[in-house]
């Protein structure tokens, strides 16, 4: 199982709807493609992947989630 360094489903989500502002896709469109970052070594951002229909573009998002559990992982 994959830990995103103890961030909320709610935190998981509220990052997917502040990626959803900057180009509106439906939750069967977009996939998942890795929740890894390598500069920290840790689960911790969420990529995803989708194509805009209309246009053919294939279109690629990732946005570190920020989770108060973060501050534990700093002390």
């Amino acid at each position: 199982m994959t830990n995103l360094r103890g961030a909320s489903i709610k935190e998981f989500m509220d990052t997917i709807e502040e990626m959803r502002t900057l180009y509106h896709f439906t939750d069967d469109q977009a996939k998942i493609v890795s929740t890894y970052d390598p500069p920290s070594d840790a689960h911790r951002k969420v990529e995803i992947y989708m194509k805009d229909e209309e246009t053919g573009v294939h279109i690629t998002m990732q946005k570190d989630i920020i989770a108060k559990e973060d501050d534990l992982w700093k002390r």
